[in-house]
C-alpha cells in the first residue's frame, strides 16, 4: 500500500514507523515551538499532506506516552485525515503547566485502517 506524502514545508518530517505497528506524526510549525497553556488546545501543523489510498482510512489518535507523561492529546480523542487539506492536529493540555510542543516532536500516530462495507441487522 502507498500513501502519498505532499510535502508542504521545507522542514516536515515524514511519518515514521513505532514498534506497535503505528507511524509517528511529527509538528512543523512556522515557529520554532508553541506553548499550550493548562486546560487549552492549540492547533499544530504537521507540514504534510497525505494522501491516503482508496479504501482505507487514515486514523490519527494520542500518543498514550505523550497523555501520560505530559498531558497532552488530540483534543478531540481521534481524527481522520482529511486527504486535501494539510494535516493539522489540535492538541490539548490537560495539565496544570503550560506545555511547550516544538518542531520535530512527536504528537500524534496515524493508523490505516482498512474500509469494510457494513450491513446492519435491525431488530425491533
Amino acid at each position: 500500500m502507498k500513501v502519498i506524502v505532499n510535502k508542504l514545508k521545507k522542514n516536515a518530517v515524514i511519518p515514521t514507523l513505532n514498534k506497535v505497528d503505528s507511524y509517528d506524526i511529527y509538528a512543523c510549525m512556522d515557529t520554532h515551538f508553541v506553548t499550550i497553556e493548562p486546560g487549552k488546545s492549540e492547533l499544530i501543523s504537521t507540514g504534510l499532506q497525505l494522501i491516503i489510498p482508496e479504501g482505507y482510512v487514515g486514523l490519527v489518535i494520542s500518543r498514550n506516552g505523550l497523555a501520560a507523561r505530559r498531558g497532552l492529546r488530540i483534543a478531540s480523542g481521534s481524527m481522520i485525515v482529511e486527504s486535501d487539506v494539510e494535516l493539522v492536529i489540535p492538541i490539548h493540555n490537560d495539565s496544570y503547566d503550560y506545555m511547550t510542543v516544538e518542531n520535530g516532536f512527536k504528537i500524534a500516530k496515524l493508523v490505516l485502517i482498512k474500509n469494510s462495507e457494513i450491513e446492519f441487522e435491525v431488530n425491533e
